[in-house]
């Protein structure tokens, strides 16, 4: 079966979907049945913002369509591209299936006629695929019907390789010898936690923060509050800004504990967590919270642990426990290693995918 998926998030855009649509082709069972059509260059939407700037997606997809004898439409967001996808089905009777990620079908339900259509398009369509447990609970909430359509694939994850130089060159230049590096990484945003991690570390006692370097990767709002957040506290904090992919993998290599409370502020949240998986192919546990998808990429009190959302003080007790305990660090770290290369690879996840569409 031809399969062309119609995605607004593509390479070179970045983030978790993008990279979860480029996977997917990249390690398709059938490679030259895969086809995809994005936004990068304007084909599905129209550059001004204009009302209704998604009917230019109709004409590209269905011509596309055409053109390459496609067998069935993958939707990557449910609005606006479900609304595509529906009005084909309805037209030309086009067989279609929508990947649902979490914040994208939260949104989807702000106002009561997008609510409405999005119930529409996820009825209508052959196959719903959710990217986590929790949107996937989230749609059967909302509606219960859809429950033998839906199904749950994953993010997969991919081993990098490491350069020793680099984080050589790291530890030297941030003097991390035999410190107890805490590691958060993504953007800085609220939603993200990172504020968070500051005020559970500096509720630790005096002697455990001295064994710590926490350092922060990544770019967004939040930055000067949390360098502002970070003024005066008795234990380094270490802001890299942005980084290159290599550095990024170098600091994961490097981290003993992953650390990224993400937490639902109105709608917004975690929808998996790829970086999870990141840290845990580093061989580092990872601890979190109780929010959105997170829960499928960390294995609470295996992989690492789970607080709920906001709560500094169940935060603080498990920085502390990892930091206290080399012997758990690792035992943890491996069984994160393992459960990631083994569960989470991401040919395993394609064909997954590819089972379901083709059964």
């Amino acid at each position: 079966m031809k399969i062309l998926l119609s995605t607004l998030e593509y390479p070179p855009h970045q983030g978790g979907v993008a990279n979860y649509y480029y996977n997917l082709k990249k390690y398709w069972p059938e490679k030259d049945k895969f086809l995809v059509i994005n936004n990068n260059d304007n084909e599905l939407l129209c550059k001004r913002k204009l009302p209704l700037r998604w009917i230019k997606s109709l004409f590209s997809i269905y011509n596309y369509y055409k053109k390459n004898k496609i067998d069935y439409l993958l939707v990557g967001q449910i609005l606006p591209l479900g609304t595509t996808a529906l009005i084909l089905k309805i037209l030309f009777n086009i067989n279609y299936g929508v990947v649902i990620h979490g914040m994208d079908f939260s949104y989807a339900l702000k106002s009561k006629r997008k609510a409405i259509i999005t119930k529409i398009i996820l009825k209508k369509a052959t196959n719903i695929i959710s990217a986590n447990t929790y949107t996937k609970d989230l749609v059967l909430s909302k509606f219960s019907k859809l429950n033998k359509k839906i199904s749950v694939v994953n993010p997969g994850v991919e081993v990098e390789k490491i350069d020793i130089e680099m984080i050589e060159k790291i530890k030297t230049e941030y003097n991390l010898e035999n410190k107890i590096i805490i590691y958060s990484l993504g953007r800085l945003v609220k939603r993200k936690g990172f504020d968070n991690v500051i005020k559970a570390i500096n509720s630790l006692d005096k002697n455990i923060k001295k064994k710590i370097v926490y350092v922060i990767s990544g770019t967004g709002f939040e930055m000067n509050n949390l360098k502002k957040q970070a003024e005066n506290k008795d234990f380094n904090i270490i802001f890299t800004d942005s980084i290159s992919n290599t550095e990024k993998w170098s600091w994961l290599n490097l981290c003993d504990i992953f650390v990224m409370p993400s937490r639902n502020i109105n709608g917004d949240f975690e929808g998996f967590g790829i970086v999870f998986l990141e840290a845990a192919l580093n061989s580092s546990p990872a601890i979190s919270s109780l929010s959105g998808g997170i829960k499928d990429a960390i294995e609470d009190g295996s992989s690492g642990y789970l607080v709920k959302e906001n709560n500094i003080n169940a935060l603080a007790k498990k920085i502390e426990v990892l930091v206290n305990n080399e012997k758990l660090r690792d035992e943890m770290g491996n069984y994160a290693y393992t459960r990631a290369k083994e569960k989470f690879n991401w040919s395993k996840q394609a064909q997954l995918f590819y089972n379901i569409l083709n059964k």
